[in-house]
């Protein structure tokens, strides 16, 4: 009976997916990380992704080689979809799994654990995304997972699989899930934080599987500015989106509602001193992680995505004796699901960028040359499905030698533009498209009429 509520769970899952990928195409970020690996395919360059005329270091590779695989497999697939349903299955899968082991004798909490994840707006709100937070997700609750059945290998991979996936933030989660189980389940506190935590430094030994090619070819510049740009800098807020220490506190509802309305929610008696302890664990994880991540000065609401399956299986034990828990979850899931896919389907008219690649593809037919002077061109690549890259000439030079040897040729250029609404159409000879993704407006005029725009510089 307990396996009804995965089963519901999956299928929920899985229509959701399929409905959120046919109503809203790849948009924003996700198409430059399907162009990435897109270029890594048809270039065979496994080791170094590149974006523009750049390397593309500042996402680890694991995305890019699921895609490069299943392209492999069969290039005509819609991996950009079955890839995000995948990891977001296991997720779901394994959240049930982790509540069996945690509330051995409440099958009540592992019967209502998927089904409060996948009620819950903060994970809905990610399904169906091509990004790297459903996959550190799936990881991290796989090495809690491993972590409480005392798989000591397995609990290693886990870690190592969130290092490929989205680099060494995966350990802000995983440290304190191990230094808190054995603070509450260790009968050998000094011995087994000691043996889980070089369990989690063993982990990092997967990392050579992808520097150590890099190495090879005396790339060590590659190697320190992964480091140096996506640790250093977006700790201390150098680069990214730079927010105050308490933004994440906005995030609670998502988290917490509409169960909180409920006055189970709120009752902690327990005649088990197992499920006082495993309870106070999962708490205790949700608050030193949202501390740290507070701290962090670069901040994303994704980036606390791990804890959605630790906070779903705490509110099943919460509302394991609630009459209505399910008409909330019903409640909770379709308003999450309308809000999300409406919300989706405006950015799509203002970060699609198919007509772009639409009026290039027409350029391309008929054996135009075409330059860009943005690097924006680069998350067409997928979208286009183009076997080669379109030339970068950014600098001045660069350009005007390109437009002197190809004076029948066309150059996308784009501007910026404070404030933009959705429009996309021909004028004076030039396509034009707005993209708010990047705030910018793109251009694609004949070289006779494109040498004075104002490029991306």
């Amino acid at each position: 009976m307990t396996a009804l509520s995965l089963y519901i769970a999956i299928l929920v899952v899985i229509l959701f997916s399929c409905l959120h990928a046919y109503m809203i195409p790849l948009v924003g970020e996700e198409t430059r990380y399907a162009s990435v690996a897109w270029r890594m395919f048809i270039e065979r360059q496994w080791f170094i992704p590149h974006w523009g005329n750049n390397a593309y270091l500042q996402k680890t590779p694991l995305l890019f080689w699921c895609l490069d695989l299943g392209w492999w497999m069969n290039i005509h697939w819609p991996w950009q979809v079955i890839i995000p349903l995948f990891f977001s299955l296991l997720t779901v899968f394994y959240t049930k799994k982790l509540s069996q082991v945690l509330f051995p004798d409440s099958p009540t909490v592992s019967f209502l654990a998927p089904l409060t994840l996948i009620a819950m707006p903060f994970f809905i709100n990610n399904l169906g995304i091509l990004r790297f937070d459903m996959m550190l997700t799936l990881f991290n609750v796989m090495a809690c997972y491993y972590l409480i059945r005392k798989k000591y290998g397995f609990f290693i991979l886990a870690n190592a699989l969130g290092l490929l996936a989205k680099g060494p933030v995966i350990y802000l989660f995983t440290i304190p899930e191990v230094l808190l189980f054995c603070f509450y389940f260790s009968d050998r506190l000094f011995n087994d934080v000691i043996k889980w935590l070089l369990g989690v430094a063993l982990s990092a030994v997967v990392l050579m599987v992808w520097w150590g090619p890099i190495l090879y070819q005396g790339k060590f510049r590659f190697i320190q500015t992964l480091l140096s740009e996506q640790i250093v800098a977006r700790t201390i807020g150098s680069k990214g989106v730079t927010k105050p220490f308490w933004d994440y506190v906005s995030l609670l509802p998502c988290f917490f509602l509409p169960w909180m309305l409920l006055p189970s929610f709120f009752c902690f008696k327990s005649k088990s001193v197992q499920d006082k302890k495993t309870t106070q664990y999962l708490i205790q994880i949700f608050i030193t992680c949202f501390i740290l991540f507070s701290l962090i000065k670069t901040k994303e609401s994704r980036y606390l995505l791990p804890l959605a399956p630790l906070i779903a299986i705490f509110i099943a034990a919460r509302l394991k004796k609630s009459r209505i828990v399910f008409l909330f979850i019903i409640m909770s899931m379709s308003v999450t699901m309308m809000i999300d896919l409406g919300v989706n389907y405006s950015r799509l008219k203002t970060q699609n960028l198919q007509p772009a690649v639409n009026f290039i593809d027409q350029l391309l037919e008929k054996d135009i040359p075409v330059v860009s002077r943005d690097p924006t061109i680069s998350d067409m690549q997928f979208t286009g499905r183009w076997r080669f890259p379109i030339p970068i000439k950014v600098r001045e030079d660069n350009f005007q030698a390109w437009a002197s040897s190809h004076p029948d040729g066309w150059v996308i250029t784009s501007f910026a533009k404070k404030t933009i609404g959705a429009y996309t159409k021909i004028s004076d000879g030039c396509f034009e498209q707005s993209y708010s993704h990047l705030n910018r407006i793109l251009k694609i005029c004949p070289i006779s009429m494109g040498q004075d725009a104002d490029g991306a510089k």
